[in-house]
């Protein structure tokens, strides 16, 4: 019998409507124990879950498993990017963008099977100024509506949803600055949404060409959109039609610098204060993930 690798289970308590207990107990009924030495870990306070993959990478565990939502993943993830450690994902959270993108499914067992398959896909990683993220990052009013979501009590989608229907009319539009190898722009922009995966999470598709192993970052530039479209755009990005949008430019690129009047960004979903120059890289191929065989 070959020998058993072993993993770990990150598992944040408070994503997700399940308790820890069905969490648990469901992760035990499929884990295919024949190959894997397993053990699992409650994460009790904010970055809790980057230390703790931080520790098994340096504790030789060749597989490590963010069981939550975009913030949990991009913690343990950022602890594992150019490192052999595999990250595994069991998606409970609002919005599972990279898990979405990636056809990891939200049903727990089926994410499980996936782990079970030991399938390994290389995804690329981008870095803002010295943080990463896998998924989606942005300017602008996504990144207000990520630091309003983290101040408030609801969680959710129906929370999501309640604070940008709030806060959408009342935020106004900014000016950035983007240094590319390809092109200097200035814009006035609603938010810029930089994007590996394709989407926020729930379907809500903002950049449909992306692809998390081309090597490539998508900047979409978005407009603030007048009452009478925002229906029809909506519909779009949904549709995976977004890009005929008029309100949304995009582009390509690899390295660059935006210059913004705020501060704040999000990382996959997870508001920071970076200050007012962004400088951004793609890491090609940098992090490994079990996906579908």
């Amino acid at each position: 019998m070959p020998e058993k690798k072993k993993i770990l289970f990150i598992i944040n308590p408070i994503s997700g409507p399940l308790r820890y207990d069905d969490i648990n107990e469901r992760i035990g009924g499929i884990i295919d124990y024949n190959c894997f030495d397993v053990e699992g870990v409650i994460t009790t306070h904010k970055f809790h879950a980057h230390e703790l993959a931080k520790q098994a990478v340096a504790d030789d565990i060749e597989y490590v498993v963010a069981v939550g939502g975009d913030g949990t993943v991009n913690e343990v993830a950022s602890a594992l990017v150019h490192t052999k450690v595999t990250l595994g994902i069991v998606p409970i959270g609002s919005g599972n963008g990279l898990a979405r993108h990636l056809k990891i499914p939200g049903d727990i067992d089926e994410a499980i099977e996936i782990i079970n398959g030991r399938t390994v896909k290389l995804v690329d990683s981008v870095e803002l100024n010295g943080k990463y993220f896998f998924n989606m990052a942005g300017l602008g009013f996504d990144a207000h509506i990520a630091k309003e979501f983290e101040d408030s009590t609801v969680r959710g989608i129906k929370g999501y949803r309640k604070l940008i229907a709030k806060e959408y009319f009342k935020f106004k539009p900014s000016n950035y600055e983007i240094f590319t190898a390809e092109e200097n722009l200035s814009v006035n922009a609603l938010m810029l949404c930089l994007a590996n995966g394709k989407q926020w999470g729930n379907g809500a598709i903002i950049s449909p060409k992306s692809s998390v192993s081309d090597a490539v970052l998508e900047i979409c530039i978005v407009k603030k959109i007048p009452s009478l479209f925002l229906p029809f755009t909506i519909r779009k990005l949904f549709n995976k039609k977004i890009e005929s949008s008029k309100f949304i430019n995009t582009l390509k690129t690899k390295t660059g610098v935006i210059i913004q009047k705020g501060t704040l960004v999000h990382l996959d979903g997870e508001p920071y204060e970076m200050g007012n120059k962004i400088d951004f890289k793609v890491h090609h191929a940098s992090l490994n993930v079990l996906v579908h065989r």
